[in-house]
């Protein structure tokens, strides 16, 4: 995600970071329900692969981080997609815009790396500075 606000103003990098067990998101799905995390486009994206669970607690890693930096609760309003490289990104959907333009950020990156038990996810940031 890039350029939300025009101009060339002055800005700062920072970022968000979370690392969890596997297991321990897998159990947080199961007593809150995953649709309440993930989109519809999110579920299908993994559907029937073997290793669906995992792949989804990485892109639960990189909306909590996204969550985190925007100060809202992480929900199915933050989506996170990959592009032709394979590269996740976050959707700009209509409330990540808003919620992007409110707190003066420019662009918004994230990473999402797996092992066998754990997941960790990066999102970097810029903001515009007064």
């Amino acid at each position: 995600m890039n350029g939300l606000m025009p101009g060339s103003g002055d800005f700062s990098i920072d970022h968000s970071e979370h690392i969890s067990d596997i297991e321990e998101i897998k159990s947080r799905f199961r007593s809150t329900g995953i649709k309440n995390v993930f989109t519809r486009k999110e579920l299908d994206m993994y559907a029937g692969s073997k290793y669906d669970e995992r792949h989804l607690s990485g892109v639960f890693a990189a909306k909590k981080c996204i969550a985190e930096i925007l100060g809202v609760i992480c929900d199915k309003r933050i989506e996170i997609k990959y592009d032709t490289n394979g590269k996740p990104e976050p959707v700009m959907n209509k409330f990540l815009s808003g919620e992007c333009v409110k707190k003066m950020i420019r662009s918004i990156s994230v990473s999402i790396s797996h092992s066998r038990n754990f997941v960790a996810a990066l999102a970097v940031y810029e903001k515009y500075i007064n």
